[in-house]
């Protein structure tokens, strides 16, 4: 058994190979150049690695699963938990008891049914691990060309040295499965089986590793192959929930028209939720001081930073989420927070009032809570634009579904009053807040000589880093209201707001 390279760059020492006894678990095993100079010269040439000589690594299991996996089903579902175990482990630091660990993981999934989102929960976390149904890449070990095939077919090699740097895949080569993983150095390979043990091997080179499958599995030229992509969509703790896939991507504002502008941050909470809501917005409004970066130049990342926790914004939250709940009270002030009064009920056909007491308020405070029943949203006005924050997951009609479940929290700026309130009012019937329910606006006033400097954190640490198999879709809908108006029903009232904005958008073209 091996030595498994670290996921960084390789030391000078790992070029040098030592002998290790057979007792070992990990053991260095040299490719001999003696037998076959030229074919080993190509294959030093094709491996993009640091080392000297191609490197292979081994480690395998103590003993065979006790499960018997002959379903597909259970089988990709073992795949899923190897691959989630990977990310939470480095495959350089796995040891013979790892696999024991996967085992026990993979049980706690045991009664799930395998679904293109699988979710699987360690500890307090709920990881989210999305298998595409169609494979990514097909095609022969060794790709011929047909005159009768109008689509070329890349063949493994091509395909596997195609794979981005993080990436994993389920592999899958006639009856056998694999999970592959690609690192900086080369390929980490997984095998249920091998001479009845699991095993975890590292190759330098995508063709060392193909040769191997050839040699071991029986895999010939002819041999089909199938690329299954395979990666962690969202992390869900506590009360939020992180779109894992896209926290590393720098994601600025985007215009959505010619008034109006969109940013889209990775984390959102999972439901309504007054104070956290009014934490979220008050991290957020610390960064709209005076001396800090315009909204305008924000990134996801900054999005992101507002849903840190910290003790003083909290005790602020709580003390306002309190008198937010209370009636009787007519003002409050805390430290630099100053909220002087507060609005009566403002229903889904007073969109127009909602716009003028928006414009009288925003004369002399400082920005805006919007508060309908346990969901609080910011706005506040700078440079001449409108802006309005969102914690909780975007929604829009003119948002594809299949992109729904990748949103998360979202800052809207647009340079109109209409186009703002209009937004939050859809907005507000996304959530099931509206019809049935009404919401009020509490102005803020925030004394800057006060204000603390904004804790400039790093980034979020918990970001993480076929002819196919007959895998039933998730049930993602997309988005769930929060609040279920009583009538109609919230599926109705979605469907009968999209056809009218089918039959607005109709009649705009034949007018054009």
């Amino acid at each position: 058994m091996s030595h498994l390279p670290d996921c960084e760059k390789l030391d000078e020492s790992n070029r040098r190979l030592k002998n290790v006894s057979k007792e070992s678990n990990r053991a260095q095993v040299k490719i001999s150049s003696e037998n076959d100079k030229k074919e080993l010269k190509t294959i030093q040439l094709q491996c993009r690695n640091l080392s000297e000589t191609p490197q292979i690594g081994i480690l395998t299991g103590s003993a065979a699963y006790n499960k018997s996996y002959s379903n597909t089903d259970d089988i990709l579902k073992h795949l899923c938990v190897v691959y989630l175990c990977t990310l939470l482990k480095q495959p350089s630091k796995w040891t013979p008891e790892t696999f024991t660990e996967v085992a026990e993981l993979e049980s706690t999934i045991a009664a799930t049914n395998l679904k293109t989102a699988l979710p699987i929960r360690r500890e307090d976390k709920l990881y989210h691990i999305h298998l595409s149904g169609t494979p990514l890449v097909k095609g022969r070990f060794i790709a011929t060309p047909r005159q009768s095939s109008k689509q070329s077919r890349l063949g493994v090699h091509q395909a596997l040295a195609r794979m981005k740097r993080g990436k994993a895949a389920v592999w899958t080569c006639d009856t056998n499965y694999f999970l592959i993983r690609r690192v900086q150095e080369g390929f980490f390979f997984y095998t249920m089986s091998l001479q009845g043990r699991p095993t975890l091997m590292f190759f330098s080179c995508h063709r060392l590793m193909v040769d191997f499958v050839q040699e071991t599995f029986g895999c010939t030229e002819q041999s089909k192959y199938f690329l299954t992509n395979v990666g962690l969509h969202s992390v869900e703790e506590n009360d939020v929930v992180r779109i894992v896939w896209k926290m590393k991507r720098s994601i600025g504002m985007r215009l959505i028209d010619s008034r109006e502008a969109i940013l889209h941050g990775n984390i959102c909470l999972m439901g309504p939720n007054l104070e956290r809501s009014l934490e979220i917005g008050l991290n957020v409004l610390e960064r709209v001081g005076p001396t800090q970066p315009k909204p305008r130049s924000w990134d996801n990342k900054t999005l992101n930073g507002c849903f840190k926790r910290s003790a003083s914004t909290w005790t602020v939250a709580e003390k306002m989420a309190a008198f937010l709940r209370d009636r009787n009270e007519p003002s409050l002030s805390i430290g630099p927070y100053n909220v002087a009064c507060r609005t009566t009920a403002i229903g889904h056909r007073q969109r127009k009032h909602f716009e003028e007491l928006v414009n009288y308020f925003l004369a002399s405070c400082t920005a805006l809570f919007v508060v309908g029943l346990d969901c609080c949203f910011l706005l506040w006005a700078c440079d001449n634009f409108f802006h309005w924050f969102s914690p909780f997951r975007y929604s829009s009609l003119h948002e594809a579904p299949d992109l729904v479940p990748n949103r998360a929290s979202f800052l809207i700026m647009t340079n109109a009053l209409s186009k703002a309130s209009q937004t939050l009012y859809e907005y507000l019937f996304e959530l099931g807040i509206f019809p049935d329910h009404s919401v009020e606006l509490v102005p803020l006033c925030v004394d800057e000589r006060r204000v603390s400097d904004v804790r400039t954190g790093s980034e979020d640490e918990d970001s993480l880093d076929q002819e196919g198999f007959t895998i039933s879709p998730a049930n993602e809908q997309g988005w769930s209201s929060f609040y279920a108006p009583t009538s109609p029903s919230p599926s109705v009232l979605r469907l009968a707001r999209q056809m009218l904005d089918m039959v607005y958008r109709t009649a705009e073209d034949r007018c054009e």
